[in-house]
């Protein structure tokens, strides 16, 4: 779930019918399909909503009324990504780990803006020292683009 204070809503991922909810201010409840199970949202500086499918390995980004701007392949070294977030230069920060899919690397990446490259990673085997995450699962981004990481086995 995510919100968005330029449109006033709030978006929910459904990802056992594969849909996004939005529900507004006023009570005004939409819905719109995103053919591939959503798993973490954020707002992007155009006000788009950022969907990001894990199983897929796929960025999706709507409008706010659940139109299609693009879809950015991840590269195929981003296993089971679970969140992302888009800083002002376009870039992606995607978090990706999963002892369940088969990927041993738990790191957050930066992905260039057509999602081709990793730009920068940082993290590595799983663990609890200084520059590993066990299983890294959100991602916040404040307005100095410092990148808060919910690391979820490590608490």
């Amino acid at each position: 779930m995510t919100s968005c204070k330029h449109y006033c809503c709030i978006y929910i991922s459904d990802g056992i019918v594969e849909y996004i909810h939005r529900l507004d201010a006023q009570g005004a409840a939409t819905q719109w399909p995103v053919n591939d199970k959503p798993v973490g949202l954020s707002v992007n500086a155009e006000h788009n909503l950022l969907v990001t499918c894990r199983e897929a390995r796929k960025i999706k980004e709507f409008t706010t009324d659940g139109h299609i701007v693009r879809t950015v392949c991840l590269p195929g070294d981003v296993i089971d990504p679970s969140h992302t977030v888009q800083v002002r230069s376009g870039q992606f920060i995607v978090c990706h780990s999963s002892h369940y899919a088969g990927d041993a690397v738990h790191r957050v990446c930066m992905i260039s803006a057509d999602g081709l490259h990793i730009v920068h990673s940082h993290g590595g085997q799983p663990g609890s020292d200084i520059g590993q995450y066990d299983v890294p699962r959100h991602l916040a981004v404040d307005n100095d683009e410092f990148v808060f990481v919910v690391d979820m086995n490590n608490r």
